[in-house]
C-alpha cells in the first residue's frame, strides 16, 4: 500500500510486476527496457523453510535478475542488496577487533549455522562467478553492505535490522539478550543504493556504516537510548547471561543465535569510507539519536509499540517456566553479588 502512496506523491511512475525468486525467468518482463536494476529482494529465514532450500533461493534469485538484466541489452547498471553478513566473521579478526573492509569474507557461517548470513555469502560468491564467466562484462555491477539499519517504517512489518528496537519497545521480553550491531540510518543504506545505480565510477563492494566508534550498541544500549527519549515508556533493564539468553533462543527465533555467539566476540566495526572516497558519497543521518527517535516514532505510528504502555505479560505467558529461571537470576544477581553489575551506556 505504502508503495502506491509513493505513486501518487512522488516524480515518475510506478509499475508493479508479479514475480517469484524461485520461478522461471521471473524478472524478464520487469526489468526489460530497463537502463538501471536494483535487485533488493532476497528470502527471510523461516522455519519451514529447510536451510539447503533457502540458500538456493537467495543464489538463484540473485542470478535470476543478472540473466535478465543481461538479456534486456538496455541494463548499464546493476546494484545488488547484500550484507556486512557477508564480511563478518573472519578467523583472523576475531580477537583483534579490526574494523572489516571490503576484501573480507564471513568464514564461519554454515548452511545450517547463521544461514542467513551464509546465503548472502553464497549469493555473492555465484554472483562474481557468474561476471567472471562472462567473456564480455553485460553491464556494471556493485553490491552494497550494511549493518543493522534503523529508521522510520513505512507499515507494520518489522524487518530484521528493526528486531532490536522492537524487542525493547513493544516490550517482547522484560529482560535484554547479551548481544550487539552496528546501526546504520536505513535512509542513508537506501542514498547509497541510488547513489551507486547512478555513479559511472560504482564497481564492486560497498559498505555502508558509519564510525564504529559511534555506531556500536549493545541491546543495552538500545534500550537505554529509548529511555532517554522517552522517559515514560517501559523498556527492559536487566541483561541476561547468556546461557539464558540461549534458551529463549530455542522457543523464539526472533532471538538469532548468531547474535548471541557474536556478542561474546564482542561488536565489529565496519569501513564504511569507500563510498565517500571513491564515489563522493555523503552520510546525512549520522546523529543515530535522532534515527533512534525517528524509529519510535513509526513503530508507534504503525502499531509496532503502543507509546508509553507494555505488554509483557501477556508476551510471555507462554514462557513461564523461563520466566522463574530469569527471576531466580535475577534475585541471586540483586541479593548475592558483592557489587553493582557494569554495564555499558550509550
Amino acid at each position: 500500500a505504502f508503495l502506491k502512496e509513493f505513486n501518487e506523491t512522488l516524480p515518475g511512475t510506478l509499475k508493479l510486476f508479479e514475480a517469484s525468486l524461485t520461478g522461471k525467468d521471473p524478472f524478464n518482463k520487469a526489468i526489460s527496457g530497463c537502463a538501471g536494476v536494483l535487485h533488493i529482494a532476497s528470502a527471510v529465514m523461516s522455519p519451514h523453510i529447510p536451510p539447503a532450500e533457502f540458500v538456493d533461493i537467495a543464489v538463484s534469485g540473485t542470478l535470476s535478475a543478472l540473466e535478465a538484466a543481461k538479456k534486456s541489452k538496455t541494463v548499464k547498471r546493476v546494484v545488488v542488496t547484500s550484507s556486512v553478513a557477508s564480511i563478518y566473521p573472519t578467523k583472523s579478526k576475531i580477537a583483534s577487533g579490526e574494523a572489516y573492509g571490503i576484501d573480507d569474507w564471513n568464514e564461519m557461517a554454515t548452511q545450517d549455522y547463521c544461514t542467513y548470513a551464509y546465503s548472502k555469502t553464497q549469493a555473492e560468491k555465484a554472483t562474481l562467478e557468474w561476471l567472471k564467466k562472462e567473456k564480455k562484462k553485460p553491464f556494471q555491477y556493485s553490491s552494497i553492505h550494511f549493518p543493522a539499519a534503523f529508521g522510520p517504517q513505512q507499515n507494520a512489518r518489522v524487518t530484521s535490522s528493526q528486531i532490536m528496537p522492537q524487542l525493547v519497545l513493544a516490550n517482547v521480553y522484560p529482560v535484554l539478550m547479551p548481544m550487539g550491531v552496528n546501526v546504520i540510518d536505513v535512509r542513508d543504506v537506501a542514498r547509497a543504493h541510488v547513489h551507486a545505480l547512478e555513479s559511472e565510477k560504482a564497481d564492486g563492494r560497498y559498505i555502508v556504516a558509519l564510525d564504529p566508534s559511534v555506531s556500536k550498541y549493545s541491546l543495552k544500549d538500545v534500550s537505554n537510548t529509548f529511555q532517554q527519549l522517552y522517559p515514560d515508556h517501559p523498556v527492559p533493564y536487566l541483561e541476561l547471561p547468556v546461557g539464558l539468553s540461549k534458551l529463549i533462543a530455542l522457543l523464539d527465533k526472533r532471538v538469532d543465535q548468531c547474535m548471541l555467539d557474536a556478542w561474546k566476540r564482542a561488536i565489529p566495526g565496519y569501513d564504511g569510507s569507500r563510498l565517500v572516497k571513491e564515489l563522493g558519497f555523503e552520510y546525512k543521518h549520522t546523529n543515530l539519536t535522532e534515527t533512534f527517535r525517528d524509529t519510535a516514532e513509526s513503530f508507534f505510528k504503525h502499531g509496532v509499540a503502543t507509546r508509553g504502555k507494555g505488554s509483557m505479560l501477556v508476551t510471555l505467558l507462554p514462557f513461564s517456566p523461563l520466566l522463574l529461571l530469569t527471576l531466580f537470576y535475577a534475585v541471586r544477581l540483586l541479593c548475592f553479588s558483592s557489587g553493582k553489575p557494569k554495564t555499558k551506556t550509550s
